[in-house]
């Protein structure tokens, strides 16, 4: 089993119970899980994969997608529509399994951030400005 640090980027139906969960690990970059039984209601997963915030969490290799098998929050905190557009923007421009400190650590500062202050507009800017930048050039 692998134990990682992850942010969700994006949830979406899978099948009758299940979820795919676009997630930014902090040491294997993107990866999308999927999640067994998370839109059961009495899911032990699923209040973790609907918060935002800094996860735990561990999945295995699976034959389609890894499967989340255990996860636990770290750090919760309230996002706005500025931090999960972000989050969202990130998921349509990361290919899967290309790791990034400079993008991890982007995605850390506007969730921890959001949780302060409402951010503004200029701030918002800066965010997507480094987005693009860090997906797009090399690291040389």
């Amino acid at each position: 089993m692998i134990h990682t640090q992850a942010i969700v980027l994006h949830t979406q139906p899978y099948k009758e119970h299940d979820m795919l969960v676009s997630l930014y690990t902090k040491d294997f970059g993107k990866r999308t899980i999927l999640a067994r039984g998370t839109r059961k209601p009495l899911s032990k997963l699923a209040p973790f994969l609907h918060a935002s915030g800094l996860l735990r969490c561990g999945f295995v290799e699976g034959r389609t997608f890894p499967v989340l098998v255990d996860a636990d929050m770290l750090f919760a905190c309230p996002i706005g529509a500025k931090a999960q557009a972000l989050f969202l923007k990130t998921n349509a421009l990361c290919y899967e399994a290309e790791q990034d400190t400079r993008l991890w650590n982007l995605l850390i500062e506007a969730l921890t951030e959001e949780n302060r202050t409402d951010i503004s507009e200029e701030q918002y800017e800066g965010w997507l400005a480094r987005l693009y930048r860090e997906t797009y050039e090399p690291v040389i």
